[in-house]
């Protein structure tokens, strides 16, 4: 399963992403899908299993902005968005 990061600033989303980037966490910066439709817009991906040192940077820092992790997975041929 692939999680989503989101912010309401594109400013603090890049510098989560700088920050995951220097522990070895691959990530994708993608549009916020629209079901979400909270934030600056863009958004971060990376996979689940590095879901406990995202949230760790996230409590480490000072992200204000941030908005939330969700998780996209497929049900029933279909995309799905659940805020974790």
């Amino acid at each position: 399963m692939k999680v989503i990061a989101s912010f309401k600033s594109k400013k603090q989303m890049i510098s989560f992403d700088i920050q995951l980037r220097k522990i070895g966490i691959n990530t994708r910066v993608i549009p916020t899908p629209s079901v979400i439709a909270l934030g600056c817009g863009t958004s971060i991906e990376i996979d689940d299993r590095d879901l406990g040192a995202a949230k760790d940077v996230i409590n480490a820092g000072k992200f204000t902005a941030f908005e939330g992790f969700y998780g996209i997975f497929e049900q029933n041929g279909r995309r799905k968005i659940k805020k974790m």
